[in-house]
């Protein structure tokens, strides 16, 4: 039982997209993104952070970039 919090820096990058059926499959046409995050460990609260990505490409069904996005977590996820 620790009692001090346990502060994490975190860089990534990304990328992913889905396809109605394999033949549709092109790993060329994946959506990328990238950004920085912090992870803090709470004995109290557990593990909070937030992140702050930018999207490169564009949406499905959109005209404009995704741009930048801030996410908020919550507990450990698995």
């Amino acid at each position: 039982m620790n009692p001090s919090a346990t502060i994490y820096v975190l860089g990534f990058l990304e990328g992913g997209n889905a396809w109605y059926s394999i033949e549709e499959f092109n790993p060329f046409e994946a959506k990328r993104a990238a950004g920085v995050g912090v992870r803090a460990y709470l004995p109290m609260f557990g593990l909070l952070g937030i992140d702050w990505g930018y999207g490169f490409d564009t949406p499905w069904n959109s005209t404009e970039i995704s741009g930048p996005q801030f996410h908020f977590t919550m507990g450990q996820q698995f």
